[in-house]
């Protein structure tokens, strides 16, 4: 089709892509986001499903204030994700990063089981990546329901904002495309500083 017409499944995932905050990595690859470390992935490819509704822009879009972090607010972040791997942190706030990357840990072990995924990589419609903290699959926790974690190292809230909600609900519809039917999926947010898990309902 050589042109799509407006407000067309393709035009908003163009749209939506196109809004997002890509960056490159040192291997030349483009994805996702700013806060996080370059450790080995795996990519998770997903193709729309017949029917889909994909978020906009608007509801993909990062919280008012996610790109403006003090820088070492971010390097705090990026450190906690690494321990949250498995990577060795360094530096002066190692000891406080690795000390709640264990307490997630300790707290939430099932995030961590077999077959789960740390950065596990998400090909949107095409070719740009998203990336997922945590991927967990359904033998890992005998939920029977495939778990997206997004970890958060600020403050903590009661309610999760509604950038990250949506953020989530976007990840969750690219990875249920590439599922058999009848696939369940599972949203949320993990609060590292109280090792806390808030689900997010999903809307797919």
């Amino acid at each position: 089709m050589s042109k799509e017409a407006p407000n067309s499944w393709y035009e908003m995932v163009t749209a939506t892509t196109d809004s997002l905050p890509w960056r490159t990595t040192a291997q030349g690859v483009l994805v996702l986001g700013d806060d996080f470390t370059t450790a080995p992935r795996e990519a998770v490819t997903a193709a729309p499903s017949a029917g889909a509704p994909w978020p906009t822009a608007a509801e993909l879009a990062l919280p008012v204030g996610a790109a403006t972090l003090q820088s070492a607010e971010q390097q705090y972040g990026e450190l906690v994700h690494a321990a949250l791997q498995g990577l060795p942190v360094m530096g002066p706030e190692a000891a406080r990063a690795q000390a709640e990357a264990d307490g997630v840990r300790a707290a939430l072990p099932w995030l961590f089981g077999p077959g789960s995924r740390a950065e596990a990589e998400l090909v949107l419609p095409g070719g740009a990546l998203g990336r997922l903290d945590r991927l967990v699959p359904p033998h890992a926790t005998g939920q029977g329901a495939w778990w997206i974690i997004d970890f958060k190292t600020g403050t903590p809230q009661a309610t999760v904002p509604a950038g990250y909600v949506a953020q989530l609900q976007g990840y969750g519809m690219a990875l249920i495309a590439s599922l058999p039917v009848g696939t369940k999926i599972k949203l949320a947010v993990v609060w590292t500083a109280t090792a806390t898990l808030a689900e997010v309902p999903f809307n797919g």
